[in-house]
């Protein structure tokens, strides 16, 4: 839970670990919530730190967001545009807005497929904890990077060329002995 979330109601932040097989822009996020008191919080992209938890922080995604007043999504633009690299792991990390902040982070029946960590730091700053993997609902949203059509054109050019030299005998790729 994001905000006041044990019995001693002690503020918290919360993030969830992704990574991606590809190079792609990162463009925004969405979060399933849950609202029980006041239900604004902020959403903030964080790479990992060594030890594979939330480090340094890389955009804010959203501040003061508002959930619905039950349950539901919510869906951030982020302000600037990130190249996130393949095989890389991030966190996206929510954190209360207001001291009597109160809401959770919705999750789906199912595998367990983030880790999710938290600390009782409200801006996310440090002493995070993995609590373990859990099946939170989110999604990152952005656009996968390809090649310039024209990069490509140049990439097969050089290949046939290559191909062509190693045929004619110009250029041995491979000898035994």
């Amino acid at each position: 839970m994001v905000g006041s979330s044990n019995a001693t109601y002690t503020p918290e932040s919360v993030a969830a670990s992704f990574e991606s097989d590809w190079p792609f822009l990162f463009t925004g996020a969405e979060v399933q919530i849950f609202a029980i008191q006041d239900a604004t919080f902020n959403m903030t992209l964080f790479a990992s730190d060594a030890n594979g938890l939330p480090g340094i922080p890389l955009a804010s995604v959203g501040t003061a967001l508002t959930a619905p007043a039950a349950s539901g999504v919510v869906a951030a633009v982020s302000p600037v545009t990130l190249t996130l690299a393949a095989q890389t792991q991030y966190w996206l990390v929510l954190t209360p807005a207001v001291s009597d902040t109160q809401v959770s982070w919705g999750v789906v029946n199912g595998v367990a497929t983030s880790a999710v960590s938290t600390t009782v730091q409200t801006d996310g700053s440090g002493g995070w904890v993995i609590l373990g993997n859990e099946p939170v609902e989110f999604q990152i949203d952005g656009v996968v990077e390809t090649p310039e059509p024209g990069t490509m054109a140049l990439a097969a050019i050089a290949l046939g060329a290559l191909l062509l030299l190693g045929r004619r005998g110009g250029v041995l790729f491979f000898a035994a002995q």
